[in-house]
């Protein structure tokens, strides 16, 4: 993988149809979260960069290996819901890096055994929850499965970080946990926040905006988004409202 850094000539139209190769999302949206992983690390100097990211897959590994590759100390927790996609398409990924370590939490009764060690390290929690889409009209049921243990084991782990992206099941649930996981200083990072119900729950947020394509950004404090940002990230309509 090239982890270069490259910034894109100038236009007056940044939304980007184009997927990704380092995520399942935009061009533009997969550069600014890049951005703002290294503007994190930045303000934490030499202390780890603490991420959880509901939703994982290959985000999880690029951005794990991206922060591995530019000397970025970090604990990453990533945690997915649907086990079959994890092991049919991407477990032999993360089982062949040495750097990360998978913790299955099917039939949980309690929060696994807390799993960091103090040091750079990539936690995948893995549930069994299945492909659960509540979105589609013929599996409404779906909105009735149970993932609390998904939603809140992070805070069980007493695992506050420094950013939140959402980008799997629940998200409107995972949104308020994640308020709570970054204290004063934290980010929460929402990605398809063009999806009206998951828009209920900005307002526990002191500041929020839309970014890029895709993103919703909410923050507990007042702060200068541009020097986490390059100019881009706000020229966008979506990214005004």
């Amino acid at each position: 993988m090239d982890y270069s850094h490259s910034v894109p000539e100038k236009t007056t139209d940044w939304t980007s149809h184009e997927v990704s190769s380092k995520a399942w999302m935009s061009i533009r949206d997969a550069d600014l979260l890049e951005s703002l992983l290294i503007g994190l690390s930045k303000q934490k100097k030499n202390a780890p960069l603490r991420v959880i990211e509901w939703g994982c897959g290959r985000s999880t590994l690029w951005y794990g290996r991206f922060l591995e590759h530019s000397g970025i100390p970090h604990q990453w927790l990533g945690l997915e819901h649907n086990q079959s996609y994890f092991e049919s398409a991407i477990a032999e990924e993360f089982i062949s890096d040495p750097g990360t370590r998978i913790i299955h939490c099917n039939n949980l009764t309690g929060a696994p055994a807390h799993p960091w060690n103090g040091g750079t390290e990539r936690v995948v929690a893995l549930f069994d929850h299945g492909a659960v889409a509540p979105f589609e009209s013929q599996l409404i049921s779906d909105r009735e499965v149970n993932m609390d243990a998904y939603v809140s084991l992070p805070a069980k782990w007493n695992f506050h970080c420094d950013l939140a992206i959402i980008d799997g099941r629940k998200r409107r649930r995972c949104t308020l946990e994640a308020q709570k996981l970054i204290g004063d200083t934290g980010i929460v990072f929402l990605h398809d926040a063009w999806r009206e119900h998951y828009q209920s729950a900005w307002p526990a947020f002191k500041y929020s905006r839309r970014i890029g394509d895709e993103w919703w950004i909410g923050i507990n404090h007042d702060a200068d988004l541009t020097k986490l940002f390059p100019w881009h990230a706000f020229d966008n309509p979506a990214s005004r409202g």
